[in-house]
């Protein structure tokens, strides 16, 4: 009911930090794109060799993704959520399917929203029009943010062990970057050849969009399997920061991060009692 129940003033806050935020860093980033055309040359060589580079981009959320499902994440619910509706003779993944929705959504408007704004950028520089670009940059954000979202549910889901996705993510974001240094195929090209849809268009890059939502109705799937532990400490922890942020104290949150992270249960207790009498 407190979630249900937005207050309209609370509801205008959020809208006025969301505008000042976005819109103030929208206005401090386009001052220092500058509005002439750019060189025939250099137009070529974005058409050429852009999508691998924004291919990282992709890479680098996929590895984030990768990390986040390993220890837990994406999802960060209310504690009565965890040790109440979690823990009752309901199905698991009707309660849990709801907010993984809601995540997804919230990072593909996230994403739809950053990559149309910096498409917007480029189309004032790039050949073809400014609707075209951003149009195509809003697609490869939300196919961004999918990605990420379904590849942390995946990934939480299979119960893959932090190791194992630090290495794979290690191995993508690596597999790439070179692949944007040497000049030769990585393995999202076609997902970064999206957002120069302003100006070419390839079908064969819809092959990356097949396969994230494939990956996300994958993560849906299996959501059910969310450790309850995992959610639990992540929630402390998520719960912990949003009331430092609210305060406005940086120092908190950089102090809760750093020991909330890696919290454990101890293993030797510091004073050991015995079970029949004695000390």
């Amino acid at each position: 009911n407190r979630l249900a129940e937005l207050e309209w003033f609370e509801a205008l806050y959020r809208a006025y930090l969301a505008a000042f935020v976005f819109g103030g860093g929208a206005l401090f980033v386009s001052g220092f794109v500058p509005d002439e055309e750019a060189s025939v040359a250099t137009a070529a060589d974005v058409l050429e060799r852009g999508g691998v580079w924004l291919g990282v981009v992709a890479a680098l959320a996929v590895a984030m993704g990768l990390r986040s499902g390993s220890r837990g994440g994406p999802l960060s619910l209310e504690e009565a959520d965890v040790r109440l509706l979690l823990s009752a003779p309901v199905s698991r993944r009707a309660v849990l399917l709801r907010p993984a929705a809601q995540r997804l959504r919230s990072l593909v408007f996230a994403g739809s929203m950053a990559g149309a704004f910096a498409g917007q950028l480029a189309g004032r520089r790039l050949p073809g029009t400014e609707l075209a670009w951003a149009s195509s940059g809003a697609v490869f954000g939300a196919t961004v943010g999918a990605a990420h979202v379904g590849i942390a549910l995946a990934t939480h889901g299979s119960r893959l062990r932090p190791w194992i996705a630090t290495l794979a993510a290690l191995v993508v974001v690596g597999w790439q970057s070179s692949a944007a240094v040497a000049e030769f195929t990585g393995p999202f090209d076609t997902l970064g050849d999206l957002a120069l849809w302003g100006e070419r268009t390839d079908p064969i890059d819809l092959v990356s969009v097949a396969v994230v939502i494939v990956v996300a109705m994958i993560g849906l799937a299996v959501v059910g399997r969310t450790s309850l532990e995992a959610l639990s400490r992540r929630t402390s922890l998520v719960a912990q920061l949003r009331f430092a942020v609210t305060l406005q104290v940086l120092r908190t949150v950089m102090v809760l991060r750093r020991q909330l992270g890696p919290e454990r249960t101890r293993g030797r207790p510091w004073i050991r009692l015995r079970r029949n009498g004695g000390r």
